[in-house]
């Protein structure tokens, strides 16, 4: 543009002006961009470090929900042990005769205690949804409902009276068991106001 103008030629001056006017232009948007670019990394940043942050606090809320449920499963085994072992200790059962309730069977380890409760604790589960789902049931119903006849000879009888000692089931008769009052009867209760409101 000096140049030009010492040449006396204007239009050409206001020509080169115009065109450094752009440049300038150009550049102040390639400088915006820039840092608009820079703002957004730098917010992508704490994003991600806010997303770290939750996930470990949401993996740290898993391991101990996993915690407390294996400590309440450890707390129901070890009461369910000692109601059976004051059940056999109390009363007549003393003195029943035959082998007692040790096993020996060398080299024939197939399951492990823990394991065996574990099928316990589900199988008094299973009992306590059925009854829940059909309502009072007669023992054999019951026993139909929970597929007992594939459990193994004896444990259908066991993961019942467990579940009444328990408190996840109830004797209603001799032989017809129903849920927990607690549980039916608030269902009940919400069932007979239904219609009279």
């Amino acid at each position: 543009a000096g140049v030009a103008r010492a040449e006396d030629d204007d239009a050409g001056a206001q020509e080169e002006l115009r065109e450094a006017h752009a440049e300038e232009e150009l550049a102040l948007a390639a400088e915006q961009r820039l840092e608009a670019a820079e703002h957004l990394a730098a917010a992508a940043d704490v994003r991600g470090a806010g997303e770290e942050a939750e996930d470990a606090d949401r993996r740290s809320r898993e391991a101990e929900e996993r915690d407390r449920r294996a400590h309440e499963l450890e707390q129901r085994v070890r009461a369910r042990i000692d109601r059976r072992m004051r059940r056999e200790r109390s009363g007549l059962r003393r003195y029943r005769p035959g082998p007692g309730s040790a096993i020996y069977a060398p080299r024939m380890s197939i399951s492990s205690p823990g394991d065996a409760e574990g099928d316990l604790d589900r199988e008094i589960e299973v009992i306590a949804r059925a009854l829940d789902e059909h309502g009072a049931t007669e023992r054999r119903e019951l026993a139909r409902l929970v597929g007992a006849r594939y459990w193994g000879p004896g444990r259908f009888r066991t993961a019942l009276r467990e579940a009444v000692d328990e408190g996840s089931a109830r004797r209603v008769s001799r032989s017809t068991f129903a849920p927990p009052e607690d549980r039916r009867g608030a269902e009940d209760g919400a069932d007979a106001a239904g219609p009279q409101g």
